[in-house]
């Protein structure tokens, strides 16, 4: 079936539709939109996207149509479940990445297209929604013929190269840049391939610097680090004794200055030691004594209670065997 061709040329950031094609809502697939860009969006990726009334928009990937870019018409901004005109706001995204940063980024103003109420929705047995941008990508991944390999490098329109089995329209994914292309002219061997797009992500923002640590063992090391960080924060570890503004700071203590201005300086102490316990309590002292007919007692200086006494002769007496006509 032939689509109907909705139109737009688009100069430097302004977009401007030049069809006159009427559009009914509740239309699905029949719609394409053909875009024409001046020398402002060379060698930029382009994405077209489609608004609801309601605010929701939807990305489509552009392909390229010899000297125009082309897609289908977001099916869900046409929806309609009232019997008024409606509208749709339609813009351009470009971008131009360069070792895996985007480095320019261009859109388009919102151009506003208004369309008829069509035949209600429910009439259609099934509606298919635009597909995500992975989606779209390994559509056309299943479309296409493919190579991989490091040889093609660059972002450029027009960028040489010697490959082996090539052909006008073949994508062709750097392995090591996870760049695309795709050739658009060919001599034999030599290929001439303009850059598509990346598939690796943007490089996350570079994390804040931490604080300087390190550790100081006599008074001149701690104050030629303490001079290092004026104008900013900093721990320092002390490894031995140090004295400074009249302060001592031991082996395990960790320095934390906030100086901001020399002279000014908050510093605080952490140690890593334990607080020095409380002293324990006094032992008790226990003096054994002996009287003459063999018993051992105890006395103590603590006001504690003293183990029984042991009469030691009687003790011995009933370990030596008992014997007829001895007695003690």
């Amino acid at each position: 079936m032939n689509k109907i061709n909705l139109q737009f040329e688009i100069n430097r950031q302004t977009i401007k539709r030049t069809d006159t094609n009427e559009i009914a809502s509740n239309t699905i697939g029949l719609y394409s939109a053909q875009f024409r860009f001046d020398d402002t969006w060379s060698g930029l990726t382009k994405t077209a996207v489609f608004e609801n009334r309601n605010g929701l928009s939807y990305e489509v990937l552009l392909n390229e149509e010899k000297d125009y870019y082309i897609c289908d018409v977001a099916p869900e901004v046409l929806s309609s479940d009232d019997n008024f005109n409606g509208f749709m706001l339609v813009s351009v995204i470009g971008i131009a990445i360069v070792d895996n940063t985007v480095i320019q980024r261009a859109t388009t103003a919102k151009a506003r297209i208004e369309f008829y109420p069509g035949a209600p929705l429910n009439s259609i047995n099934s509606e298919t929604p635009t597909p995500t941008i992975p989606e779209q990508v390994v559509c056309a991944l299943a479309k296409s013929q493919w190579l991989f390999g490091t040889q093609i490098n660059g972002t450029g329109e027009e960028i040489p190269a010697e490959i082996q089995k090539a052909s006008v329209g073949m994508q062709y994914i750097n392995l090591d840049t996870s760049n695309v292309y795709k050739c658009i002219s060919i001599n034999g061997s030599n290929s001439v391939w303009s850059f598509v797009t990346c598939f690796k992500g943007n490089k996350g923002d570079k994390g804040d610097k931490g604080e300087p640590f390190r550790a100081v063992s006599t008074l001149g090391q701690f104050l030629d680090w303490h001079r290092r960080i004026s104008g900013s924060t900093g721990f320092c570890l002390i490894c031995g004794t140090v004295t400074y503004n009249g302060e001592t700071y031991e082996q395990g203590d960790i320095i934390f200055s906030d100086r901001r201005t020399p002279g000014e300086e908050t510093i605080t102490r952490y140690s890593i030691k334990g607080e020095k316990g409380a002293n324990g309590d006094s032992g008790v002292t226990y003096t054994p004594g002996i009287s003459k007919s063999g018993v051992i007692s105890w006395t103590n200086d603590g006001g504690m209670e003293n183990p029984p006494d042991v009469d030691l002769v009687g003790a011995v007496i009933n370990a030596l065997p008992s014997a007829v006509g001895v007695s003690f």
